[in-house]
């Protein structure tokens, strides 16, 4: 039997609403990943509360807030049991989301200046994503736009191409 790998995707705050809503935020620097459908564990698991929830909805509130409602909990004595905790879930339920957190780690080659280094962060702004990149240049932000990335692998050993413009590396 294969080992489950688990990723931390959400931090549940508080109950709001008499039918069992929560307020969460993203874990950490994680963007959020929790969508209608997903199966989630509750950590640290609660003693008489649930241990496993099926998410039910998911919608945007202020900020960088969503609210949850998961199956099964359907009153404000419910969601306080898992208020304050958090919610992992199977990596593989992730997979094809578009997480940056996948990003990080990946090596990028550039066609003219050769090896740039490894994806430390993924910088998420308005306007596109920007990669900051360690490597023999230092530290490097390449904008991940078409105009820059050449090709990107599905395949995460491969490295990301990429035809950075003039003057974005020191030489």
């Amino acid at each position: 039997m294969a080992n489950t790998e688990y990723e931390l995707v959400a931090r549940v705050g508080k109950a709001r609403g008499l039918e069992g809503e929560v307020t969460a935020t993203t874990a950490g620097d994680l963007p959020f990943s929790v969508y209608a459908g997903l199966h989630v564990h509750v950590v640290p698991p609660t003693l008489q509360g649930p241990r496993e929830l099926d998410v039910v909805s998911v919608c945007e509130g202020a900020g960088n807030t969503y609210q949850l409602r998961f199956e099964g909990v359907d009153t404000i004595d419910a969601a306080e049991q898992i208020a304050g905790r958090f919610l992992l879930a199977d990596v593989r339920d992730l997979e094809g989301l578009d997480m940056p957190l996948r990003e990080i780690g990946r090596m990028v080659i550039d066609e003219r200046h050769g090896e740039l280094g490894e994806i430390r962060e993924v910088i998420e702004t308005a306007a596109h994503d920007v990669w900051v990149i360690d490597g023999p240049f230092g530290e490097v932000l390449v904008p991940v736009v078409d105009e820059v990335i050449v090709t990107y692998p599905e395949d995460e050993s491969e490295p990301v191409c990429t035809r950075v413009m003039d003057g974005l590396l020191e030489s």
